[in-house]
């Protein structure tokens, strides 16, 4: 939000209320002409000063964009992450479904080209609509697929494999994201931007770490270049943001880490058309690699547990570079990065043995998305009685 923004936001609230300049230069201990210049935009407004004008006004320090503490009171170990508490009510998948079916009925459900349009530019539009942008994507994704293996086009089909999995799960997040305060475009950007200069950070650390030829701790080393590659984006992104839900940084951590699998999808996919020059084993390769990603191993669901154990472990709505070096999420990276190389060494051992790694990855994802949002769900939704609250603020 630009300081012409604010200073109209400050002035137009101060006249509603009826308080003139003078009563509110006494209460905020300022002077009268830096005051006006605040007000007319001629002088960016401190934070300080900023927000001793918002308690005085009651103005939300998120309309504002100003920085807020938090206190999310995490877990003092990785394992409080997966673990519900004694007692606690189990939130599921089913449950964030059921939320959404008296929206079915009602007449407010949205046309396609509609939902779509919300989704990318007026997510606030979107509350009580049920998920069904996902579906759309899933089969334009496999129709063109479908078209594009008629006539052989390498480019469509692997571009379509790859990206079905991980865009059609990204929109699945973003339906069941309840602030609804980040645009769909701004996801897409993300999809795309930090997939890609995640994958550039993975080759730059290579260049100096190079791959080590040693069972399992070159898996381990493989994992730790390519999640602290996905984390250090996701961490650029979120810093530049006002950042008040946790669910905020599983998305957005999710959007990357799925860009990032899309990309590798495509690169594995090409690799393995020009050892033999045949899109079978093309379809194979990404095919294999599609139901990984849907059914635990994916480098979405690894980042989207690291984004929003950043966010977690934060004491305000400004992410700080200490937040990386918290305890709680060292160990998450921890967790994540053996999971991640346990899966890559596995692979060569036993198919099996891939597939118990898959679970666990999926069971270890499932866990953390459904107790990150019953803190959010109990604590937000059922005290505001499902109204949405304050947004996050891209700059």
């Amino acid at each position: 939000m630009n300081k012409i923004d604010i200073a109209k936001i400050v002035r137009e609230t101060r006249q509603n209320k009826g308080i003139d300049e003078e009563s509110l230069c006494n209460i905020i201990d300022l002077d009268i002409v830096t005051l006006k210049q605040y007000e007319n935009g001629e002088k960016i407004i401190p934070d300080n000063a900023l927000k001793k004008i918002a308690d005085a006004l009651s103005i939300s320090y998120e309309l504002l964009d100003l920085e807020e503490k938090t206190d999310y009171d995490p877990p003092k170990f990785a394992s409080g992450l997966i673990v519900y508490p004694p007692h606690a009510r189990k939130i599921t998948f089913r449950d964030i479904f059921n939320g959404f079916k008296s929206s079915v009925k009602d007449h407010n459900r949205q046309k396609s080209l509609e939902l779509l349009d919300n989704h990318l530019f007026h997510p606030e539009k979107l509350l009580n609509q049920a998920p069904r942008l996902y579906i759309y994507i899933f089969i334009v994704l496999f129709v063109l697929f479908w078209a594009a293996s008629l006539i052989n086009d390498i480019v469509l089909t692997n571009l379509s494999l790859s990206l079905i999995i991980p865009l059609s799960l990204m929109f699945l997040m973003e339906e069941l994201y309840y602030p609804k305060n980040v645009k769909g475009i701004s996801l897409i950007a993300y999809f795309a931007l930090g997939g890609i200069f995640s994958i550039f950070t993975v080759f730059l650390m290579r260049s100096y770490t190079g791959y080590l030829d040693i069972p399992f701790l070159g898996d381990l080393l493989t994992a730790f270049v390519e999640e602290f590659s996905k984390i250090f984006i996701v961490f650029i992104i979120l810093s530049r943001m006002r950042v008040k839900h946790v669910m905020t940084g599983v998305l957005i951590g999710f959007a990357v880490g799925a860009g990032f699998n899309a990309f590798e999808n495509s690169q594995y996919g090409v690799m393995a058309f020009f050892e033999n020059f045949n899109l079978s084993e093309m379809y194979n390769t990404l095919f294999i690699r599609s139901v990984y990603d849907l059914f635990g191993i994916g480098h979405h669901y690894w980042t989207a547990i690291l984004g929003g154990t950043l966010v977690m472990v934060n004491t305000s709505t400004s992410i700080r570079m200490k937040s990386l070096a918290h305890p709680l999420f060292i160990q998450s990276f921890i967790m994540v990065m053996l999971i991640h190389a346990v899966f890559n060494f596995s692979s060569a051992i036993s198919i099996w043995l891939s597939i118990s790694v898959a679970i666990v990855s999926m069971v270890v994802y499932i866990r953390f998305y459904s107790i990150t949002y019953r803190r959010y769900y109990t604590e937000d939704i059922q005290s505001n009685n499902c109204q949405n609250t304050a947004l996050d603020k891209d700059e």
